[in-house]
């Protein structure tokens, strides 16, 4: 079983309310855009390459060399998201066509790191609290809970620990958005899913610190 202080070291820090930084103003220049794709390419060829080699490991039976491995790809794909993010929120908007392939891909790199998260804890014994974050563009309650989620990331941080947000936009035009949502329940939004644990509407900060410490042990100092 791989210890809690490894697992918790690959959940880099990310307050991935995302639409906060992608959905202001103008155009960017195409080098950006360029940027920000090259990116996405990045994170879906890290992904790519952790299906293929979680095939191999598979005929390997040796659980160790999988766990460490599954650990340091995760780490690299949550840090090559929050680049996308860093870059988005430090820019404009895209053009219509460049915005809609880049949020594509963008979501599926976050579903895949979020399926990959929940089958290393499968396989590794881990409990990782990633939050799922369901949110509607325009929703003053989706805009109040992105930011008591900041918050909750920022807290975390203060406290020397990480916490990953992966924010999904519910009524973006995906079919595997609408199955996820099937799987795991969503009907509205904001929601939030923890660990198969789904919050609907607006969680206050307290609940979810709470459900951190009392399910993974994963509290701050007081």
């Amino acid at each position: 079983m791989v210890d809690k202080e490894i697992y918790a070291m690959t959940i880099i820090v990310g307050t991935a309310i995302f639409v906060l930084g992608f959905y202001v103003g103008g155009l960017i220049n195409q080098n950006k855009i360029r940027a920000i794709e090259n990116q996405n390419e990045l994170l879906s060829i890290r992904i790519e390459n952790i299906n293929l080699a979680m095939k191999m490991l598979e005929s390997m039976n040796d659980t160790k060399i999988t766990c460490d491995y599954m650990n340091e790809q995760l780490k690299e794909s949550l840090k090559e998201r929050m680049k996308i993010v860093e870059e988005l929120q430090r820019t404009e908007k895209l053009d219509a066509k460049k915005f809609d392939i880049t949020k594509r891909k963008y979501t599926l790199s976050l579903i895949n790191i979020w399926l990959l998260s929940k089958e290393r804890d499968r396989i590794c014994g881990t409990k990782t609290p990633i939050i799922l974050y369901f949110y509607a563009i325009g929703d003053e309650r989706s805009r109040e809970q992105g930011k008591i989620l900041d918050h909750v990331v920022y807290e975390y941080e203060r406290d020397g620990k990480n916490l990953t947000v992966l924010s999904i936009d519910k009524n973006f035009d995906m079919s595997i958005i609408s199955i996820l949502e099937k799987d795991l329940n969503v009907t509205s939004a904001p929601t939030i899913i923890i660990d198969g644990k789904k919050f609907d509407g607006l969680t206050k900060e307290d609940v979810i610190e709470n459900y951190l410490c009392n399910e993974f042990e994963y509290c701050l100092a007081q």
